[in-house]
C-alpha cells in the first residue's frame, strides 16, 4: 500500500489551460504520425462513455506493470522497457484517449478525465496490485491515481514526471 503522505502539486493553472487547448485542436489532425506499427498485438476495450481504448498485453508473472505514456506519446515508446521487462513481469500498456490508437473526440482531457478513464480501464481488466509506471503527464496521471487510490497499486514509478 502507498503511503498517503506527499503532496501533489498540479501544472501551473495557465499553462494547463494552454495544454487543454492544445490538445483539443490536435483531435485527428496529426495523429497518425503516431501510428508507426506497434510491437505487441494491440487490443480494444470500451470505457465509460464509448471511450475505445487501445492497449498492450504481454508477459507473465506474478507482478503486473502498467505504463502509462506522456502527452503526444502512444505504446510504442515503452517497447525497449517492455522488451525486457515482459520476461519477468505481466506488463499492461494503454494509449491514451485522444492519442496513439484510442479513442479520439470532444473529450475534456483534463487530468481528471485521464484518471478516471484509466482507473474504468484497470477495474475492466481486473488490474489490482500493480506497479503503476508514468512518464510526463503519464507520470502525473499515475501519481493522482496513486494517491486517489492507495490500496489498487504496490509502487509507483515515475520517469520524468510533469508537473514537479
Amino acid at each position: 500500500m502507498l503511503s498517503t503522505n506527499y503532496l501533489f502539486i498540479p501544472i501551473w493553472p495557465p499553462v494547463m489551460d494552454i495544454f487543454l487547448t492544445f490538445i483539443k485542436k490536435l483531435e485527428n489532425k496529426f495523429i497518425f504520425i503516431f501510428t508507426m506499427n506497434h510491437p505487441y498485438p494491440i487490443q480494444k476495450t470500451i470505457v465509460g462513455d464509448n471511450i475505445d481504448l487501445a492497449y498492450v498485453q504481454v508477459g507473465e508473472g506474478k507482478q503486473t506493470l502498467v505504463f502509462l505514456h506522456g502527452f503526444a506519446s502512444h505504446i510504442p515508446v515503452w517497447e525497449r522497457n517492455i522488451s525486457v521487462l515482459r520476461k519477468y513481469y505481466r506488463c499492461f500498456a494503454l494509449d491514451l484517449p485522444g492519442l496513439g490508437l484510442s479513442a479520439k473526440g470532444n473529450f475534456s482531457y483534463s487530468l481528471d478525465f485521464y484518471g478516471q478513464v484509466v482507473k474504468q480501464w484497470l477495474d475492466r481488466l481486473e488490474i489490482q496490485n500493480a506497479v503503476l509506471v508514468g512518464h510526463s503527464m503519464g507520470g502525473q496521471i499515475a501519481t493522482r491515481l496513486a494517491l486517489q487510490y492507495p490500496d489498487l497499486f504496490s509502487h509507483l514509478v515515475l520517469v520524468a514526471p510533469a508537473g514537479f
